[in-house]
Parts: C-alpha cells; structure tokens; sequence
C-alpha cells in the first residue's frame, strides 16, 4: 500500500469509521433548552427573548388576568435603557437580553395594577406566530420593599410613594413605631396624591422575567355563521402598516371571520395583527375589531384569510353579536320567503 493510500485510510479511520467518535460528537449539549414535541411549551430562553423583543418593537397589545381570568386587563410590554455602558441610549427592547425583568405599562382598567401591587400572580397572554402565548409572572420585588399595611399599597423604594405616618410617630427598619408624647390628639394624615388618578401609580412595572411561555394554536372560540349577500354588511381589513382594502365575506361569528382577498391584493403574512372594520344597514351600524390572521387557503380558486378576534372589550364584543344577530335574521327572513 502506497503512503498516500495509507494516509488516506488512516484519516477516513479517525473522522469517518469511528462509530465511538460518531456518537459522541452527536451527544445532545446537556445546557441547551428544548421544547416539547408539539412546540406547545416554549423553554429556550433565547426564544422567549427574541419573542418577548418583538412584542414591544411592534407595540402589541398583551392581556393581563388574574386567577380564574374573568377579568382581563389590557397592557403593553415597553422599553427601557440598557445597564452598564449603554445606559445613556434610548430605551429600546434589547434590556431583555439579560432575562432579568421584563417591563410593562399601566392597565386598562387600572384595577389590574391594585392587583399587581397587592402581590396577586398574573398571566400574560399575546398573539404572535399565529399562537396564543401565555405565562405567569408577578411583580419584581427587590430587597428593601416595604409594604403599606392591609389595604395600603406594596410601594418599591424611590418609585411608589409612601402613605405617611401620623404626626408625633418614627419608625425605623425593623423596629415597631413608638409614640413622641403628642400634646394633642393628631388625625391621620391622607396619603399624597399619586399621578394617574385615584391613587394608582402609573407605572412603569418591573414584573419576573418568564422561563416558560405555553403556547397553543388559537383555533375558533365561537361558532360562525354563513354570510349571505342581502344582510348588506361592508368589510374592510386593515393591515399592520396601516393600509386597508374591502374584501368579502364568507363566514363570521364573535370570535373570528373567513373572508376572501381582492384579486388584485397581496396575501397576508400568518400570525399577523390586523384590524376588520363591519359597517351595515346603511352606515347605521359599525364595530371594528382588531385580531390575529391565522392562516391563508383558497376556496374555490379565490385567496382567502381566517381571523381570530381579539375580543379584548365588552363593546366589541356586544356589537359582534349584534352583527351576528342581524346576519342570521337576514338568513332566516330569505328562507321563510321561500316557503
């Protein structure tokens, strides 16, 4: 055997024909995160970093519950300066590369920050990837909190104003207050005010970062009806830059819409937010509702899109209940002039 063959067999021996070598370097790194098989639990870190960016650079809308989620509070997730060197750049969604809080806006209604503040555990829930994606957080209480007794305020130092004590009273950390020998009966003193109205801070709130999102398809909440042309209702959608086109409909219910695109218009990227504006009976009526375009098909030849309703307000979704209603009087009046 010629040297080069000799070299040639050696080197195919060591990089190729070594099942042991094979095997370990196809080892799994024992530090990478990993999801589940369905991709409905999300672990990777890295993942929700990038998931959780993209969530405020694009200013979604993130739902805040509590508990048995009756309630929902409507949110935002913001930005905020980096620490260290780049403290004096503008805010922006890279701070979430540390995983050490993730930062949010007041809530709407407010009662959703009492909650927060009064230590109850939350869930946030937002629309991304065509999935509802949700966890569990809480508010990010440093060392040195001190908290307000019952029915006060937790109050985060140098940012929540503390209700102050009755005159003639000192407290230090630690220790119980001890009364100064007032000359007279003192009143409690009424806390200052706070911005925001009725004494509810206005953020923003450092809640724990996340190290688990759930995930899962958001298929259709409610049962949709088949449109028929003489209920006279106008559709326009709007898209996420803000350009909006008439379409039509082929079926709708309050959780969601199937519709059909103009020939001439672009399809719709999947897990993209948009807005569905209804007007019908000559203008006498109008909601518009924003939601998640859940995928794209065709029927028939003709592109069409399926959108799932945010339904993020009780007046939205009374009035797509009373765009439903009408559709299906409508039905129901063709079908009895019929018989």
């Amino acid at each position: 055997m010629s040297t080069w063959k000799k070299l040639t067999h050696a080197v195919s021996q060591l990089a190729g024909s070594n099942n042991k070598a094979q095997k370990q370097s196809a080892l799994p790194d024992p530090t990478a995160e990993s999801d589940d098989a369905d991709g409905n639990i999300l672990t990777n870190s890295f993942k929700i970093v990038e998931m959780l960016m993209d969530v405020v650079d694009s200013k979604s809308e993130v739902l805040l519950t509590f508990g048995s989620k009756v309630l929902v509070y409507r949110t935002h997730l913001l930005p905020d300066r980096e620490s260290g060197l780049s403290s004096m750049a503008d805010p922006s969604s890279e701070y979430l590369r540390d995983k050490a809080y993730i930062l949010m806006g007041s809530t709407d209604p407010q009662e959703g920050v009492i909650k927060l503040l009064n230590g109850q555990p939350a869930t946030l829930a937002f629309a991304y990837g065509g999935r509802f994606n949700e966890f569990a957080t809480s508010l990010l209480v440093p060392a040195g909190v001190i908290a307000v007794g019952k029915g006060g305020v937790t109050t985060l130092p140098g940012r929540y104003p503390i209700p102050p004590q009755r005159p003639g009273l000192a407290q230090r950390g630690g220790v119980a207050p001890a009364p100064s020998a007032p000359t007279q009966p003192t009143q409690p003193t009424p806390p200052p005010a706070v911005p925001g109205g009725m004494g509810v801070p206005e953020g923003p709130f450092k809640l724990v970062f996340p190290d688990t999102i759930f995930r899962k398809r958001r298929q259709r909440s409610s049962v949709r009806i088949q449109y028929v042309e003489e209920a006279r209702v106008v559709l326009h959608v709007r898209r996420e830059a803000g350009y909006k086109f008439p379409a039509a409909i082929l079926d709708v219910g309050v959780g969601g819409l199937c519709f059909v695109f103009p020939p001439e218009e672009a399809a719709i990227a999947e897990g993209s937010e948009v807005e569905a504006t209804f007007t019908w009976e000559d203008d006498t009526w109008s909601v518009t509702t924003r939601g998640t375009l859940l995928r794209m098909g065709t029927r028939k030849g003709k592109t069409t899109g399926q959108i799932a309703f945010a339904n993020d307000s009780y007046e939205v979704i009374r009035a797509m209940g009373e765009l439903v209603a009408h559709i299906e009087r409508t039905r129901l009046q063709l079908r009895a002039n019929k018989h």
